[in-house]
């Protein structure tokens, strides 16, 4: 009885978590198409992420050990998560080097996204 309460306690939390990223990605989605250049230039990040999504889903299809929820808070929370916190940290040097340094974009800012990967939650 105690582990099947627990079970519901986290899918709960699983389904919280889940509604809350979305609308904090619903209530930015404003500020982010102003700030990040436009819809076309926020458009075509949101594809360079989505084809990643893309390959865990048709991976994990095969096997079903993961499901379309734990997809989209992957999708919502790791890789807009972990992509803004890379673009806060490297703003200051961004704004130093500017955003067309050969070590921006091809050192800093890649190396900087996949350490915060290995960051806990």
């Amino acid at each position: 009885m105690p582990r099947q309460l627990a079970q519901r306690a986290l899918q709960a939390l699983s389904w919280i978590g889940l509604a809350v990223s979305l609308l904090i990605l619903i209530f930015s989605a404003p500020r982010l198409l102003e700030q990040g250049g436009g819809a076309g230039v926020v458009l075509g990040n949101v594809a360079q992420y989505a084809w990643t999504i893309a390959l865990l889903a048709l991976v994990f299809a095969w096997t079903r050990t993961i499901g379309l929820r734990a997809l989209a808070g992957a999708a919502l929370a790791g890789f807009f998560g972990v992509a803004s916190l890379a673009v806060l940290i490297g703003k200051p040097l961004v704004d130093r080097l500017g955003s067309d340094s050969p070590y921006v974009t091809l050192l800093f800012a890649p190396v900087t996204e996949e350490l915060l990967k290995l960051v806990p939650p």
